[in-house]
This record gives C-alpha cells, sequence and structure tokens, in this order.
C-alpha cells in the first residue's frame, strides 16, 4: 500500500459527503414543495366551494319574490327619473 492511496479516499468521501448533502437538501426543497402544492390545492378547492356556494345563494335571492318586488320598483324610479 502507498502512502497516496489512503489520501484519495480522503477526497473522495468529502465529495461522497457533500452529494450527500446536496441530495438531503434537493429532498428536503421537494417535500417543501409538494407540502406547498397541497396546501394550495386545498385552498383553491374551498374557494372553489365557496363561490358555488356564494351563486346559489346569489341565484336563491334573484328568484326570490321581495328582490322581484324590490328590482321592479327600481326599475320604475329609474324610469320614472329619467322621464324628468
Amino acid at each position: 500500500m502507498s502512502a497516496s492511496e489512503p489520501n484519495r479516499s480522503a477526497p473522495s468521501l468529502t465529495r461522497r459527503n457533500e452529494l450527500l448533502k446536496r441530495v438531503d437538501s434537493a429532498a428536503a426543497i421537494a417535500v417543501c414543495h409538494e407540502t406547498v402544492r397541497i396546501a394550495l390545492d386545498r385552498s383553491l378547492q374551498k374557494l372553489r366551494e365557496e363561490s358555488a356556494r356564494t351563486m346559489a345563494l346569489i341565484r336563491d335571492l334573484r328568484t326570490s319574490p321581495l328582490y322581484r318586488l324590490r328590482y321592479r320598483k327600481s326599475a320604475l324610479l329609474a324610469r320614472f327619473a329619467l322621464d324628468r
């Protein structure tokens, strides 16, 4: 065994350790990205559900007799104001 052989393995162990750190870092970043993606997907789904509920409420209100009465009254008032 020559004196240079142990020195050759030291740089490759150092390089290996550096690569392992990079892999660990990349894995941690991937986990963070996936966590953020999941959170965004959930938020988007909740927003869609809330939008659907809001639109349903608007449809219900527009078909209510009270809304129709007020709409007709405001339309008559607007027409009266234009006629002046």
